[in-house]
């Protein structure tokens, strides 16, 4: 697949330099050819955000063996979102429509590789969409919000780059050091993860879109992260956040835009555990005996050590 995904890489970064028209018309001709579907975007700001993590899923074609397995749980998850086999015609119309919109000097090229791309994935996704697995969710539950740049946005209010950079820099040191979720991260690149964790947010703030990474589901899917574990990085985020002397406005909202994606790497089970590659196993840390849980700290204002409450 080397040829195509050297296709739709290059017709991906394309289409980034022109995403309003692309989702312009991409969404237009999905509500002409099945208006049911716009009950599941709740606003304009949920439909670019959907539509940004179906173009970086897309672009890691590359790794098929690897997403090939995330996709198909992806269909399941389809079927609570009330997404129906008959629906997937539509999307891929409307998809090859936007794709020749705002790519009409290479479609020559890059519309056949769609085709091909597409049909694969919807075959994958279609696989088992008659054995519903998860109750109804709206889409506006797992997904944050992305505003255009430029305009009022959260990434404004908050301060910019630099200020998300730090918030994360004390999340993730917190996080190494914690007695278990730090067991997630013993071969990990600390500021690696800093610099992905906030060019993620950055883009889910309404900030610049420079993320080119897996998406938390795909990053995640070999993990198990339980409602506990996600508790705790719930309390490390909001108590670096506190560290930075940040409002409780902007930290509600910050942890709002963060749990959007917990139910993409939360799991009940190891048993819904991906494996990324052959030999490789799921990872479970398991909780170290005598474990004491971190404590919620108090707001201080910039520059101040925070408190525990």
């Amino acid at each position: 697949m080397t040829q195509t995904d050297n296709v739709i890489r290059e017709s991906v970064e394309r289409i980034r330099k022109n995403i309003d028209r692309f989702a312009g018309t991409f969404y237009q001709t999905l509500y002409e050819k099945a208006p049911d579907l716009r009950r599941l975007f709740t606003s304009p700001e949920l439909e670019r955000r959907k539509l940004g993590a179906m173009l970086a899923t897309l672009s890691h074609i590359r790794d098929w063996e690897k997403i090939e397995p995330a996709i198909r749980k992806l269909g399941e998850r389809h079927v609570g979102y009330g997404v129906q086999v008959e629906h997937y015609p539509s999307l891929k119309e409307a998809f090859l429509a936007a794709v020749e919109a705002v790519d009409a000097e290479q479609s020559r090229h890059s519309f056949p590789a769609w085709q091909t791309l597409l049909a694969l994935v919807i075959a994958t996704m279609t696989e088992r969409l008659t054995t519903p697995k998860l109750p109804p969710v709206l889409l506006s539950e797992l997904l944050a919000p992305v505003l255009p740049a430029g305009t009022h946005t959260l990434f404004a209010e908050v301060g910019g780059y630099d200020v998300v950079e730090r918030v994360h820099q004390r999340f993730y040191d917190s996080i190494f050091a914690e007695a278990w979720l730090g067991g997630f991260f013993a071969t990990k690149s600390q500021q690696s993860l800093v610099l992905k964790q906030t060019r993620f947010m950055v883009a889910a703030f309404g900030g610049p879109d420079e993320y080119r990474w897996e998406s938390p589901a795909l990053a995640h899917m070999h993990m198990m992260v339980t409602d506990e574990q996600a508790d705790i990085r719930e309390i490390l985020l909001r108590n670096a956040i506190r560290a930075e002397g940040l409002s409780q406005d902007i930290e509600d909202r910050w942890l709002a835009t963060d749990q959007a994606f917990r139910p993409a790497i939360v799991k009940q089970s190891d048993a819904e555990c991906v494996i990324r590659c052959p030999g490789q196993m799921a990872v479970v840390v398991k909780k170290p005996i005598g474990y004491r849980p971190p404590v919620l700290l108090a707001r201080c204002t910039a520059g101040e050590d925070v408190l525990a409450v």
